[in-house]
């Protein structure tokens, strides 16, 4: 079943579908824990579900010189865990609902999101939205004088934004199941009020209904720590589980402009009042990894200052230095840390990365990706010369420790035409 779709996209639609389906198709390949029946279900759901919805394409990622340049609305990534099979995972933005799909009487596109997610949870088992259309009216803004406002300010800002409510939509793929996840900016609201995101942010989730308040042990403990910590902290995004609200997570993510190891023990344990086992352990997990992925050759040292000063190749503020996702349960005190790098803003190229990613993996014991990840890399992203830099293909890498799932890494991908050789759409 197709998702609708304006008739002046269905070029753009045919495009997506061969740069979407060439690079899940790649991925799934990748990971090698998917059966050829699994595999071809989620490429006709990702063909004919999701593609009419990616929205105008970018002409040219010729002069792109960071990974934001290449304003893909579509990021991929490959799942590895300790104790779980390897997944893969893509997030996309609807730009034509958020971007193109914009009325006088929609000026946010905010009806044409909503119909997006009805459609895309039709075909995903157990999908719930009751808290992802909270989030979306929640952070709307409303009304002439805000609707006015955010006009002004988008006037004045640059792509990729260059409208300001922004949504995505991920798809986890496990096996033959997909999970979904729907992404809120608080941007459009703070542009909109005047009012902070961190603030707009904590107000939005302690209205979600139901069960909105068995959060509240965690994001009071958050709240605390963002207004009293030593290292500022910014938000950017809301995530959340489109399932059952009394099963559903919430993340928040944000970013700081530093990545000395004090900032990142600091913000991990929140101020030292999260120091369970768990955590530390993942901590120290990280910390004999860290100077690999700060593309630095010696591993951090006590006393020594090598990754505190390690400076960023890009002063952008969409990035910052290091990325953090909190995440919050209901009825637990403390968020769970994920730490995010970008590793575009280290190393000069994506070969560079790669070869840093493959060093992690042998140190922590997983030969077989440390092995097979630079060639697998090239099989799957054809169309990057991984060795010339700068480093467009990788934009995150993440980093976390449970109990459950034991060491979880992340490596996320910005997809485009070019990475998979894709030349001119399909009319």
């Amino acid at each position: 079943m197709s998702s609708p779709l304006l008739a002046s996209q269905r070029s753009e639609e045919g495009y997506w579908k061969d740069v979407t389906v060439r690079a899940i198709s790649g991925l799934l390949d990748f990971a090698d824990t998917y059966t050829p029946e699994e595999k071809s279900r989620h490429l006709a759901f990702v063909r004919d579900s999701v593609c009419g919805w990616m929205g105008q394409r970018k002409a040219d990622n010729s002069q792109a010189t960071t990974v934001l340049d290449v304003a893909s609305p579509l990021e991929a990534s490959i799942n590895l865990s300790s104790k779980g099979d390897t997944a893969v995972r893509f997030c996309f933005e609807p730009l034509v609902a958020t971007k193109q799909g914009r009325t006088e009487d929609d000026p946010f596109g905010q009806k044409k999101v909503q119909d997006m997610l009805k459609a895309a949870s039709s075909q995903v088992s157990g999908a719930d939205l009751r808290w992802s259309l909270q989030m979306l009216q929640l952070l709307c803004p409303t009304g002439k004088d805000e609707v006015a406002q955010v006009e002004a300010e988008e006037s004045q800002m640059g792509p990729p934004l260059d409208h300001a409510l922004i949504f995505s939509l991920a798809f986890e793929l496990h096996g033959s199941r997909k999970h979904i996840k729907s992404y809120f900016s608080p941007m459009a609201k703070s542009l909109a009020t005047g009012r902070d995101g961190e603030t707009l942010t904590f107000e939005a989730i302690r209205q979600m209904e139901p069960y909105g308040k068995r959060l509240e042990p965690a994001v009071g403990v958050l709240e605390n720590f963002v207004k009293s910590s030593h290292v500022p902290i910014k938000f950017k995004l809301i995530g959340m589980d489109a399932t059952d609200p009394i099963e559903a997570r919430i993340k928040i993510y944000a970013h700081i402009d530093r990545n000395n190891w004090s900032a990142i023990q600091e913000v991990c344990t929140l101020a030292g009042i999260a120091n369970d086992t768990a955590r530390l352990h993942g901590l120290n997990q990280l910390r004999a990894i860290w100077h690999l992925l700060l593309d630095q050759t010696e591993p951090v040292v006590e006393g020594k200052g090598l990754p505190d000063s390690k400076p960023t190749l890009e002063n952008n503020h969409l990035l910052g230095s290091i990325g953090f996702g909190f995440e919050l349960r209901q009825s637990c005190e403390f968020p769970d840390v994920k730490v995010y790098v970008y590793p575009a803003q280290y190393a000069p190229s994506d070969g560079q990365i790669a070869d840093n990613l493959s060093k992690v993996f042998a140190k922590i014991g997983w030969n077989d990706a440390a092995r097979t990840y630079r060639s697998k890399l090239q099989t799957c992203f054809p169309g990057v010369d991984i060795d010339k830099g700068p480093a467009l293909l990788h934009s995150l890498i993440s980093f976390a420790y449970s109990e459950k799932q034991g060491l979880y890494m992340s490596v996320y991908y910005a997809v485009s035409g070019r990475a998979v050789t894709i030349g001119e759409a399909t009319k």
